[in-house]
């Protein structure tokens, strides 16, 4: 699992010329990278982020929020992380098409959540007219929720002032934000089924099956996942999240 999109290519390096087949999982290598992973599964995490927006743009011209007056929050996670890029992209390109205004950016370096924090109180309270945000992640949304408070903004979907939320992953945590009605809308990140690739993959090698872009599961192969609102977070299968939330006993 490549956390640096760059870095990992050492280590794909290393391997090969010790005959080693590398299986890359849910993260992907720079796409400019020469020494490529054998195997890969993941997610479009492109698509993962725009699908998200689209799907908010839903939810707020129903409650009558016109698209010119949408402004946004943008909260990027690691640049080293080609996952967090992606989304960027994903994101960036829903606002452009749907009319949306980014009047903040701001970069969790390493994922980290003072960076969330530091940065989303800095932007609210320099820009009152915000009532949108785009998270890179719900494991980011804690730092979002604590900003929000501070400036007296915390409100769920159908509360006055409420500022509608669309992230990624469907963490425990992003889970109690939907259910709670603070996030209005997550890219779920199908970590099942990219397991379940992967496995399938180990196995057709082991048994000396070929495996290309033509076979089921193919060498390569990148994954799309639902989005997760208020209507369907109960009802979609295989949500890691739900399933390894520490409230459900079955995953203790």
């Amino acid at each position: 699992m490549a956390i640096d999109a760059k870095a990992i290519t050492s280590s794909v390096q290393s391997a090969h010329a010790a005959g080693i087949p590398i299986f890359g999982y849910m993260r992907p290598q720079d796409p400019n990278a020469v020494d490529k992973f054998d195997f890969f599964s993941g997610q479009d995490a492109e698509a993962q982020a725009y699908d998200t927006a689209v799907v908010l743009k839903k939810i707020m011209d129903k409650d009558g929020v016109k698209a010119k007056d949408v402004r946004v929050l943008h909260i990027i996670g690691d640049l080293a992380d080609q996952n967090a890029l992606d989304r960027k992209r994903g994101f960036e390109k829903a606002c452009k098409e749907q009319g949306w205004t980014i009047v903040a950016e701001v970069v969790a370096h390493g994922w980290n959540l003072d960076d969330a924090l530091t940065g989303a109180t800095n932007a609210l309270e320099a820009d009152k007219s915000i009532n949108t945000a785009l998270i890179a992640s719900d494991y980011l949304f804690p730092a979002l929720k604590t900003a929000l408070q501070n400036q007296g903004k915390l409100k769920k979907r159908g509360e006055k002032g409420h500022v509608y939320v669309g992230s990624q992953d469907i963490f425990p945590v992003g889970v109690d934000a939907i259910r709670d009605r603070y996030i209005d809308a997550s890219g779920f990140f199908d970590m099942g089924g990219m397991a379940t690739v992967t496995i399938e993959q180990l196995k057709m090698m082991l048994n000396k099956q070929k495996v290309d872009q033509t076979t089921t599961p193919k060498r390569y192969n990148v994954l799309k996942g639902a989005v997760i609102t208020i209507d369907n977070v109960e009802t979609t299968p295989f949500m890691w999240g739900i399933e390894f939330h520490p409230d459900n006993k079955k995953s203790k």
